[in-house]
Parts: C-alpha cells; sequence; structure tokens
C-alpha cells in the first residue's frame, strides 16, 4: 500500500512540474524574466544593469584595493556605443571590457576602490561610476560602490595625505 502512494505522490508532483512549466511557456516568460531580465530586445540601444551597487563593507587602509565587476547588457536591437567612463573619485578607478556592444551582448564593467588613497571619512564612503552611452533608456547609467575605511595606518599615511575642506 506504501509502494501504491508514493507512486501516486511522484506522479502528482510531475503533474505540478509540467503544469507550472506550461503555464509560464504560455506566457512565454523565461528564466531571465524571472530574474528581472528581458530576453525580448526592445526597440534601439539600450543599456540594463541587473546589479548597480555593491558594498565592500569594513576594509583596511592596508589592505588591497577592493574590486568588483559588474556587467553592462545591450538588450536592445542597436548598438550601444559607450563613449567613456566617469569614476566620481580619483580613489575609483573603472574600465568597460568594450565600448561597443552589440544587439544582446554583454560587457564587464570593472571597478576598484583604494582604501589607501586618501582619507575621507570614518563613516561609510560613497562612490559612483558613470557610463556615458548612445543607449535611449538611460543614457547615463551609474554603478554605486560603498565602503567603511578602517585607518589602520593611520590617516596621515594615506597616499595623498588627509583632505582639506
Amino acid at each position: 500500500m506504501n509502494y501504491k502512494k508514493l507512486i501516486l505522490w511522484s506522479i502528482a508532483g510531475v503533474m505540478v512540474v509540467l503544469a507550472a512549466g506550461s503555464y509560464f511557456w504560455s506566457l512565454r516568460i523565461g528564466v531571465g524574466q524571472l530574474a528581472g531580465y528581458e530576453e525580448k530586445l526592445v526597440n534601439g540601444p539600450h543599456i540594463f544593469l541587473p546589479v548597480k551597487e555593491y558594498d565592500f563593507g569594513d576594509i583596511k587602509q592596508s589592505g588591497p584595493i577592493a574590486k568588483r565587476s559588474f556587467e553592462v547588457i545591450n538588450n536592445g536591437t542597436e548598438d550601444v556605443v559607450i563613449d567613456k567612463v566617469v569614476t566620481s573619485c580619483s580613489c575609483t578607478t573603472a574600465k568597460i571590457s568594450k565600448s561597443i556592444l552589440r544587439a544582446g551582448e554583454l560587457a564587464i564593467l570593472s571597478v576598484a576602490f583604494d582604501p589607501n588613497y586618501h582619507f575621507e571619512s570614518y563613516e561609510q564612503i560613497s562612490r559612483s561610476v558613470t557610463i556615458f552611452s548612445n543607449a535611449k533608456n538611460d543614457p547615463r547609467p551609474e554603478v554605486k560602490v560603498y565602503a567603511t575605511v578602517e585607518y589602520d595606518l593611520g590617516i596621515d599615511k594615506t597616499k595623498y595625505g588627509v583632505d582639506e575642506d
């Protein structure tokens, strides 16, 4: 009798999975859309950044340069041309892997924050990176990184000293 129940539960489980799959297929919803990315291309050059912020957390002044990569996707029907990438402070650098993204292509934006560049605050620091492009939806999207620097070497030991207000 337990064997019959196991078979019935297995059949019921398979039917539920098939029904859910059929439902999502009928809506033409792909896995990417469920994650926030549209598989269907949008008309014109169109930039999509799945992740726009990252917090490095607490980092030491004496530690290594903090790095993070962000995906930049052209989910448009025309090329996205990236003119330049600008950071909000010279303690942060950014580089993009491609200057032209064809329809459906992905580029990697590499961001680096130097915790020993200069003293700013004992509070959380925010830096932004702006991408200048021809995208119709957002020609200047930004990513932001955050960090709280522990000045374990001392604020007078930073590369460029203490900022004057």
